[in-house]
């Protein structure tokens, strides 16, 4: 164990580093797991490392672990794991990640709004590149935060690319259903609203297919949500920051390659050709035969 023992805890700063990125309700899984093993690599060390010198000690003829060494080092590991676990929930709320909790419940990164439906910014995504399959779906959380039932009229996505438009279902007892077949929302119950992507599967009923995530950037990298219940109406923008967990190195910024000289040189040498085009009165279309 002596051996991988340094880079096992190499890794300890890149999973925490990890769960702190993915942090939040949509990606929950991700960062229990990452901060778990990060842990268990640490105890395993300290572990190993108290084994180790417990050993050498008793070889020396001295006493080796004492009872206070592992109350001191449990009081040790206890202020580590708090300060670890404050240090992180502040970074999150700081960020937008963290828990709010109001008259709803626990929400995440809620967006600012009187109500009686407050929504939050966080979404949970069914598919993508994280599970090497298409995108089928985004859930969007919210809650009525009013002391009066809510009757939800329309939700619908809106493509700031295309204008693209998808109708929202609602999960109603565990069941994705339209809103027409819910009744009227009491107080303090959470609200999940449903966005499905792609056809239809036609070898199986009420199932779709999705969308593969390059298609589905090329439309939702950008839109908003939109829902109108019997009082007000809302409007809440998404941008590729909001889906950058979900499509790593595909949403959100990254870094790029220069061009290289030859695809400059391909570059220069089509504009001058498409100029000359025009100046002769010839246009792209009629030199590939096309009127």
């Amino acid at each position: 164990m002596s051996k991988f023992l340094p880079y096992a805890l190499a890794a300890v700063p890149f999973l925490f580093n990890t769960g702190l990125q993915v942090s939040g309700i949509s990606n929950a899984t991700t960062t229990v797991v990452c901060w778990a093993l990060a842990a268990i690599i640490l105890v395993a060390a300290t572990i190993h490392s108290t084994k180790e010198w417990h050993n050498s000690q008793r070889s020396a003829g001295a006493a080796g672990v004492q009872a206070w060494h592992i109350l001191l080092g449990s009081l040790g590991g206890l202020w580590l794991f708090l300060t670890i676990a404050i240090c992180a929930a502040g970074w999150m709320i700081w960020n937008q990640r963290g828990f709010t909790v109001g008259s709803s419940g626990i929400g995440v990164g809620a967006v600012q709004d009187e109500g009686p439906v407050q929504w939050y910014r966080n979404l949970l995504l069914e598919g993508g590149p994280p599970v090497g399959m298409n995108v089928f779906s985004l859930t969007f959380r919210g809650g009525n935060i009013a002391q009066k039932e809510v009757d939800l009229k329309s939700a619908y996505i809106v493509s700031a690319i295309n204008g693209t438009k998808i109708p929202l279902e609602i999960i109603a007892q565990g069941e994705v259903v339209s809103l027409g077949q819910v009744q009227l929302i009491p107080p303090g119950a959470p609200i999940q609203l449903i966005a499905k992507f792609g056809p239809s599967d036609p070898r199986a009923p009420g199932k779709i297919l999705g969308l593969d995530p390059k298609t589905f950037l090329e439309t939702w990298r950008q839109f908003s949500l939109n829902v109108q219940d019997d009082t007000k109406s809302y409007r809440i923008s998404f941008n590729e920051g909001d889906l950058a967990a979900f499509f790593p190195g595909m949403a959100g910024p990254h870094v790029t390659k220069k061009a290289s000289a030859t695809s400059q040189s391909e570059n220069v040498i089509n504009q001058n050709v498409t100029s000359h085009g025009q100046q002769g009165g010839v246009t792209a279309h009629s030199v590939n035969g096309t009127k």
